[in-house]
């Protein structure tokens, strides 16, 4: 009798087990349900899920190196290099350590969705009893006020440069020049006031290459005003066209220092993002129009 009772027991938890092993997992991502093309599975209580969801999903850059079987994933500045079967992970050069190693399974690769998550800014809960993975992008990840003043700046930045190219493009026709030129001179002012702010904050050795990039960018905005001045009063195309051009660069410009803001605010080395560099290579050759990654550089702005 006692025997059975074993037996029965032993049977009763191997079937749990079975259940356990085959419920699936579901992901949310920001309140809405992302299916996966193959099911995410637990392994050392984290859960791994294929490589397409980090790309499709959440938008990540993935690159795949067979040689060496790593996988590059990258947005924003950061730059994570996890290998096939090893824990220790490379974040824009600093190794970390992760509980779980990506593994391939059924000709898939599979990679920790918690780590990864972390790591790009982005909060990740657990659903124990529906067994969902909650993902939740967060709105400002910074937490130093310094960072956050940096932040600021070229928010306000961005939107004086943004009014002045609809106030001369959309709405150039609702007004004479003075009155244009009026708006250059108010929107002039505002760039050179946060110039100013930008200067009595100095540089952070923490914060030095976003600082750095935010100054020149608020250079090109300035350099911008002037030749929307002159394409105004000489009424000069090539002048309107060079406009256009300093417009591609200040997007570039912030770009990249959104990208080195992230880094630094989390304490890693910002490394520049390889369509960026290919970009301003190009632009120093005086070739920068028939840089072949131009296009998809401008897809991730």
């Amino acid at each position: 009798m006692k025997k059975f009772l074993i037996f029965t027991l032993a049977l009763v938890m191997a079937l749990e087990v079975s259940v356990f092993a085959e419920r699936s997992i579901s992901i949310s991502l920001n309140g809405k349900e992302i299916k996966t093309d193959a099911p995410a599975y637990i392994k050392d209580d984290r859960t791994l899920v294929p490589i397409r969801f980090i790309s499709e999903a959440l938008g990540y850059k993935v690159d795949w190196n067979e040689k060496d079987r790593q996988v590059t994933i990258s947005k924003e500045g950061i730059e994570m290099v996890l290998t096939i079967g090893k824990k220790e992970v490379l974040i824009n050069g600093v190794s970390k350590s992760n509980d779980v190693a990506p593994e391939i399974t059924k000709d898939r690769t599979f990679v920790p969705i918690r780590f990864i998550a972390e790591n790009f800014g982005i909060k990740v809960d657990w659903d124990k009893d529906n067994y969902v993975v909650i993902l939740t992008s967060k709105e400002d990840s910074l937490k130093d006020p310094y960072a956050k003043e940096l932040k600021n700046i070229a928010s306000d930045f961005q939107k004086s440069l943004e009014d002045l190219r609809t106030y001369y493009f959309e709405d150039v026709s609702k007004y004479n020049n003075d009155q244009i030129l009026s708006k250059l001179n108010e929107i002039k002012d505002k760039v050179r006031s946060l110039a100013k702010n930008l200067d009595q904050m100095e540089a952070r050795d923490q914060y030095k290459i976003s600082y750095k990039l935010l100054k020149e960018a608020i250079v090109l905005g300035d350099n911008i005003i002037d030749n929307y001045n002159q394409a105004l009063l000489a009424g000069d195309k090539d002048i309107a066209k060079r406009v256009v051009d300093l417009h591609t660069q200040l997007a570039i410009k912030i770009s990249e220092f959104k990208s080195a803001l992230d880094a630094e605010s989390k304490g890693l080395p910002y490394r520049e993002d390889k369509d960026i560099k290919s970009y301003n290579d190009a632009g120093e050759k005086g070739n920068l129009l028939n840089d072949p990654t131009l296009k998809n550089l401008f897809n991730q702005l």
